[in-house]
């Protein structure tokens, strides 16, 4: 303790950058996304996530020309972004919890393979007199398929770190 007399200490203030290491990398952390993608595991994972990806947004795309050429307004394109896009609001958060308790890529697996059979439902209900050239059956079908998304999404990002080591871990996400 300090007498009372005494003038306060002064305050010592480091500045911002003294908290980086001032040491190099190490060399394997030097490479940074490509020592991530010299794991196989991480590979395969990196390239599920890109094509499911691509397959998504083409999807949408195909699915928002389909709409127009069936319905011939915009609102209804609108109507399906919007079913594409509530799931997220709604599940994300319920989503996660829900993968954080089970098995990430039984829940990958499932969940594409559920999408995959929403995706082949699409011509199959414009083979349905009663559906064909409707735009609901779209509609419900794009709110289904994001709503398996929901699920896909936070497995994927919760599976990262078991394959990469820690150090890895920024450059894999």
């Amino acid at each position: 303790m300090t007498a009372p007399d005494a003038p306060p200490l002064p305050e010592t203030r480091r500045p911002l950058h003294a908290s980086r290491p001032a040491v190099p990398p190490m060399p394997e952390d030097r490479e940074g996304f490509i020592a991530v993608l010299r794991r196989a595991d991480f590979r395969r994972l990196w390239a599920a996530q890109a094509a499911s990806q691509l397959a998504d947004k083409f999807l949408m795309f195909t699915l928002l020309i389909f709409m127009y050429s069936i319905t011939g307004h915009a609102s209804y394109q609108s109507l399906l972004l919007v079913a594409y896009t509530l799931p997220s609001v709604l599940l994300s958060a319920p989503a996660g919890v829900y993968a954080d308790r089970h098995d990430k890529r039984l829940l990958m697996i499932g969940t594409n393979a559920v999408r995959g059979g929403l995706i082949l439902l699409i011509p199959l209900s414009q083979l349905i007199p009663a559906l064909a050239h409707q735009p609901w059956p779209l509609i419900f079908i794009t709110l289904l398929f994001s709503s398996a998304g929901q699920i896909f999404a936070p497995a994927e990002a919760a599976s990262i770190p078991s394959l990469v080591t820690r150090h890895q871990i920024t450059e894999a996400t």
